[in-house]
């Protein structure tokens, strides 16, 4: 990765030659290095040829040689396998570059569509493997999860710009370096319509697909409307991921976009952890956001555009100098290349900056940075150098091309954390790493669109919406895909009235006759030239025999054509003022036993009450197949009505700690929580669902917790949304309601928020803590008091998992008796447990349950761990218990929070920063409902995943056949 400045070259470099110079004296030899005393003889195995300097001969290194030019801050080249030093062997041809910005108009196009959360979901997971050393096989894990990342983005995009990505393969490790591009959208290829309900028969040579996406918040057309849009179908092989552009001319003069993906610890690079968080894992998350960004607008540059994810740079720069290398011999003439290699720190030694790098660049386009930085980012420009092979961008200048190098700040002041297992995300500022994400989106704009072209190439025909009139349910677009194909409302207008057969002020008279060069909305006689700009050449694809409309008659009445295009103008302004937020409004019941959400599947809207769960990680509701008695009164699942539905054909079981089971065949479909709808949920419908409570209260669940926690193998939906740009911020907060305070209807159980915080919800600062668990929302306790008592909390034992899926609070054994030996004539029975005297719970005699948490206490009243029973008089249950009351097993050495505790705060769950935040809550409803009444009630159930429970074999083989049993009938 990126080192300081080179202070001093290591005694084992050596000394640079007088004249004749080294290269001179290197030039008269083989090109290629043999066993020769210059270079301390024959190299062994583990010895590199490195070299320090464009004037310092090369030498032979160890590995632990290189590692400690690494810790002196030495920059290196290896180059042991790249000694044909082409650059000195040609001169490359340098295209003029521009001089300044001039695409302000499309970058605003995109620049609302980078988000920080997207960044923080993809940074913390990227971090997760133990390392991405190139010659490891975490390097090679964490480049197959990044290519996947690239490949569902262009699987899952808009279809506008025609994409492809290859895995740049190197010979001598396995670590593989990824090419991404966007290529140019060719009229002359095959085209895929979109449709919505789309009611004609189409007599095209087309393929017809139906593919659109409807989340939260997105913009409501008529019900009277279809949407057609062009889609070019994108292709994933070994093809560069690149953005290839429209101007033919310039298919050889790509632009580059790069990054380093490998990490590396400077001690111990194959065994210790190196997050590689600043190092280069920010510079790899930046350009995969403004990748994301173009490609969901539909990015369609005169030339191509390429993204690059380099290997092996911090081994002295393999990975990027085998792609130059490859460039060069096959020709391709680069018009320039920018490096993101640490964009995630902010240094303190000086204001936030760009750390625009002058030395070992190409000057010319380094000038044209500092432009495009002061145009489009938000933060002063500082100039600095950073010495000999700091990052990948000294490859493409070692073969001649144009490159330049931004970095998070001046090189004195930038991250101290690098190159050991300190570089972690707790280190990193998103905002400060959106601000380079701007910088290289306005690259990729600017130079993308840079190039001698005709007019008719500037004003190509756009795919975009095309509305025509039919009598059908009202259809809802994604903002993204709504501004990929809106260009203005003169422009819209026009296509609306084209298809009508009506003109515009101004435009010729449609044509009556069918014609020709009839388009896809043939049906009204509409042909390419109507439909299209003024300046358009190229025609659309020929219809084989274009359907003729009934003419006598208008089958497409259109009211009030206007005042529709205005309310379109009007939620395409206010799109990038909205914020990503969805409020899932919760139902509770009047014991406070839990709370339960609606949420919808598939294409029917199949409508479920299922429990948010943060302490599982899967979603789950009944099937249509399942027919075991807990199902019968149950909601369920009917995949034959769902279009979206798709079978992965995998058996699926989870088990719970009070003897639930649910099993079933995974499943993926579009599901919708809180007005957000995911695309391609992968989550489980239940065949079976097994227990001892026949009667749920609830469809299914809905696992709020972490990846690494799920049963079934799947992103949890959380993950999903902040993955597909749903939620302007990666946290949800919960506001649980009281039975007490809820009106009669009990319809105002509270709320998860997904997105977002309500500040009107609690009082005071947010205490966060940081999670300590991989796979659960886990946190540590500082204390335990009852009143003014301090319970015994032992090391083991000050941990906590806060579980909105449990109605629990659940104590190591030793610690829920220490709890109630402090309340007065409390009891213990063998068949219902701990009771407390009814007479102390509004009592302030004993106090209230007291958990100190990040310095900060959260209380619960002893009011609410009561409920009063008629079996015993003047006696309450306490649901203050134990594991082993529950579970059966009293090894459980932590704590569980679950809505006892929960219900009494205001609780947010971060995802981006995995953190959880609590706060004082405010009994009032949100609407604006007054709540003043003190809580009662308590739970008895308990719906808490256990990996750790054992199912007995005959269950699990009873299970197991009722599955597959339901899986054939």
């Amino acid at each position: 990765m990126v080192k300081l400045q080179t202070l001093a070259v290591l005694s084992l470099a050596s000394v640079a030659l007088a004249a004749p110079s080294w290269w001179d004296q290197w030039t008269l030899t083989n090109s290629r290095v043999h066993n020769t005393d210059r270079f301390n003889n024959a190299p062994t195995e583990e010895k590199r040829l490195v070299q320090t300097g464009d004037d310092k001969a090369p030498f032979w290194a160890t590995e632990e040689q290189r590692m400690q030019m690494l810790r002196d801050k030495v920059g290196y080249m290896d180059i042991t396998d790249h000694q044909g030093f082409h650059r000195r062997l040609h001169t490359q041809v340098k295209k003029a570059l521009p001089m300044a910005a001039v695409h302000q108009d499309k970058f605003d196009w995109y620049v609302d569509e980078l988000s920080t959360a997207n960044m923080k979901v993809a940074l913390t997971k990227f971090t997760s493997f133990r390392t991405r050393y190139y010659k490891s096989e975490h390097g090679v894990a964490s480049a197959k999860w990044l290519h996947k990342q690239i490949s569902d983005l262009i699987e899952n995009s808009n279809g506008v710009s025609d994409i492809s990505l290859r895995k740049f393969k190197h010979e001598n490790w396995d670590q593989f370096s990824i090419i991404g591009t966007v290529k140019r959208f060719f009229f002359n290829s095959p085209i895929s319509i979109v449709s919505i309900h789309l009611s004609l028969t189409l007599s095209f040579s087309l393929s017809l697909s139906v593919r659109i996406s409807l989340p939260s918040p997105s913009i409501s057309f008529p019900a009277n409307t279809d949407v057609y849009y062009f889609k070019k179908q994108n292709r994933i092989g070994d093809f560069p991921a690149r953005f290839e552009g429209r101007d033919d001319s310039l298919a050889n003069a790509p632009v580059i976009v790069g990054a380093h993906q490998d990490s590396i610890n400077a001690w111990f690079p194959s065994l210790a952890r190196s997050p590689g968080a600043d190092d280069d894992g920010s510079g790899t998350v930046t350009i995969l956001e403004v990748f994301r960004a173009l490609i969901n607008v539909g990015f369609r540059p005169l030339r191509p555009v390429e993204f690059h994810w380099y290997s092996a740079e911090e081994a002295g720069l393999l990975g990027s100098q085998d792609i130059a290398e490859d460039y060069d011999q096959k020709g391709v003439d680069v018009l320039a290349m920018i490096q993101n290699d640490m964009t995630g720190y902010v240094g303190t030694r000086f204001a936030e900056n760009f750390g625009v790098v002058t030395d070992h660049v190409d000057e010319e386009l380094t000038e044209l940075v500092k432009i495009y930085a002061k145009e489009y980012g938000d933060i002063v420009v500082r100039e600095t150098q950073c010495g000999y092979a700091c990052s990948d961008h000294a490859s493409w200048t070692k073969y001649g091309y144009r490159s330049a190098f931004a970095i998070e700040g001046d090189f004195s002041d930038i991250s101290p954390y690098i190159h050991g297992e300190d570089d972690t995300v707790e280190h990193i500022s998103f905002d400060h790493m959106k601000q380079f994400a701007k910088l290289s989106l306005g690259f990729a704009i600017e130079l993308g669109n840079h190039g001698h072209h005709s007019e008719a190439l500037v004003e190509e025909y756009e795919p975009c919406l095309l509305i025509s009139v039919d009598q059908r349910p009202g259809v809802n677009l994604r903002s993204s895909q709504v501004r990929a194909h809106y260009e203005s409302r003169a422009a819209f207008m026009s296509k609306l009235h084209s298809l009508r057969g009506q003109s515009t002020p101004g435009d010729p008279p449609p044509s009556t006759a069918p014609s020709a060069t009839t388009s896809v909305a043939a049906h009204n006689n509409t042909t390419e030239a109507s439909i299209a700009p003024a300046a358009a050449k190229r025609a659309l694809p020929q219809p084989l025999s274009p359907p003729v409309p009934d003419n006598t008659k208008d089958p497409y009445p259109l009211a009030s054509t206007t005042s529709f295009l205005d309310s379109v103008d009007q939620e395409l302004s206010g799109l990038h003022k909205r914020a990503l937020v969805g409020v899932a409004p919760v139902r509770g019941d009047l014991l406070d036993k839990q709370w339960v959400a609606a949420m919808m599947i598939g294409s029917s809207q199949q409508e479920f009450s299922v429990i948010f769960d943060t302490g599982s990680s899967d979603l789950w509701v009944p099937s249509s197949n399942c027919f075991s008695q807990a199902c019968l009164s149950l909601r369920r699942f009917n995949p034959s009505k769902s279009s979206t539905f798709q079978s992965l054909n995998q058996l699926w079981s989870i088990n719970y700690a009070d003897s639930l089971s649910v099993s079933g065949t995974i499943g993926v479909d579009d599901v919708t929580i809180a007005g957000i709808k995911i695309s391609k949920q992968t989550f489980g419908p239940a065949s079976v669902v097994y227990g001892s409570q026949t009667a749920l209260e609830f469809d299914g669940m809905l696992g709020l917790a972490f990846d690494s926690n799920s049963e079934i193998g799947a992103a949890t939906p959380v993950t999903n949304m902040m993955l597909q740009g749903q939620l302007d911020e990666p946290v949800v907060s919960v506001w649980l309601n009281k039975a007490s305070n809820q009106d009669k209807s009990l319809s105002n159980g509270g709320q998860f928020i997904f997105g977002g915080v309500d500040d009107s919800l609690f009082t005071g600062a947010i205490t966060y803590l940081q999670v300590t668990s991989a796979d659960d929302w886990q946190v540590t306790v500082d204390e335990v008091h009852i009143g003014r008592k301090e319970l015994p909390l032992s090391s083991s034992s000050a941990k906590a998992i806060v579980d909105t899926g449990s109605s629990y609070i659940l104590f190591p054994d030793y610690l829920a008796v220490a709890f109630h030996r402090e309340i007065p004539n409390s009891r213990y029975d063998d068949k219902l447990g701990w009771q407390i005297p009814c007479a102390l719970a509004n009592s302030r005699t004993v106090g209230d349950l007291t958990f100190t948490l990040g310095g900060e206490k959260f209380s619960v009243p002893l009011s609410d761990i009561v409920i009063l029973t008629s079996e015993y008089k003047g006696y309450c249950l306490s649901i203050i218990d134990s594991w082993k009351e529950v579970d059966g097993h009293s090894s459980q050495s932590g704590i569980l929070l679950g809505d006892l505790f929960i219900k009494n705060q205001y609780v947010v769950f971060d995802y981006g920063k995995r953190r959880i935040g609590f706060a004082q809550k405010v009994d009032t409803a949100p609407g604006g409902i007054g709540l003043n009444a003190k809580g009662a009630g308590a739970s008895i159930r308990l719906w808490k995943k256990d990996v750790s429970l054992q199912q007995q074999p005959g269950q699990m083989i009873v299970i197991m056949a009722m599955t597959i049993l339901a899986m054939l009938f």
